[in-house]
């Protein structure tokens, strides 16, 4: 996903509107060094663009989308068979409860899950039945297990797929955006208000600034746009929002409780324990102030009473 961005031809990720303009260019004949020139930016950050964005990359052929539609199909029906085979291997369910979680794990709708793993049974009695069903531990295991197979056949390599849950749940906002104050003229109706510059021996007027909060975003090309769920322009300005830490932590949980084994359980559990400290700060410091605004002012003795 592009922050403020387009895309090229090929596919490529067009980063901002120079990068465009040097995608043209160089289309045009134009050489790298002229481009560069041109627009006034560095032979190797026009060099980068070339190469991250894949300028000469080819626009697939209709037989290669078909192909690559084919081998789509192919490697879905490789993932439903190895769930296949994993619910089959599982001696702790019966027939239906195997049946209930490959459905379950391909689409998280108990009541149909249940309905059709339990043919002929009334929407009531599923609806009831599939919630209850998923409460039981051996059945939550099996849903586990069935969707981190599928994500892996829908990621590819299971590094892939853990790798961009471990950068969702420890992302950092502050990659994406920069905040703080900044000096900006008090604007009137026909421009900056000018005060007198006490420090200006000829008396000239220099326009009268306020200290406002800011907030920048920072250049797409800088920025992994991977963990990036929503860029949106609304009346109130710009907004970023990033993929779900909760979901990506409840991932890791899972994957670790599977794999106690790997060696990143340790750091996860400590960097997990340190985003829950930090949120149960951030909790208690609101409720003291909440507590102290409305408290605080009524319990202050006073001083005659101290004297008495």
């Amino acid at each position: 996903m592009l922050l403020f961005g387009k895309l090229n031809q090929a596919g490529g990720e067009v980063a901002n509107e120079k990068a465009l303009q040097a995608y043209k260019l160089y289309k045009s004949g134009e050489r790298l060094v002229d481009i560069a020139a041109a627009l006034g930016v560095p032979d190797g950050t026009v060099r980068r663009w070339k190469s991250t964005q894949q300028w000469d990359k080819k626009a697939p052929s209709a037989k290669t989308k078909v192909n690559a539609k084919n081998e789509r199909a192919r490697a879905n029906a490789r993932t439903v068979r190895k769930m296949q085979a994993m619910a089959e291997a599982n001696t702790q369910l019966n027939e239906q409860q195997k049946r209930f979680c490959l459905l379950y794990a391909q689409r998280p709708n108990a009541t149909r899950a249940y309905r059709l793993a339990y043919e002929g049974c009334a929407y009531n009695t599923a609806r009831t039945e599939g919630s209850r069903l998923l409460t039981n531990p051996a059945i939550q295991a099996e849903v586990r297990r069935q969707k981190q197979v599928l994500m892996e056949g829908l990621m590819g390599d299971p590094t892939d797929v853990f790798r961009m849950y471990w950068d969702i749940a420890f992302s950092d906002m502050g990659d994406y955006v920069q905040w703080g104050r900044a000096k900006v003229p008090v604007m009137a109706m026909y421009g900056p208000v000018m005060q007198e510059n006490p420090e200006d021996p000829d008396g000239d007027k220099v326009p009268l600034t306020k200290e406002i909060n800011e907030v920048r975003f920072r250049e797409s090309e800088e920025v992994d746009s991977t963990l990036v769920a929503e860029v949106k322009q609304g009346r109130d300005g710009a907004s970023v929002k990033l993929a779900s830490k909760e979901k990506a932590l409840q991932w890791l949980s899972d994957y670790f409780e599977m794999n106690p084994a790997d060696q990143k359980r340790g750091e996860f559990n400590e960097r997990r324990l340190a985003i829950e400290e930090a949120k149960a700060g951030a909790l208690q410091q609101d409720a003291g102030d909440i507590l102290f605004q409305i408290v605080a002012p009524r319990g202050l003795p006073e001083q005659d009473d101290e004297n008495e």
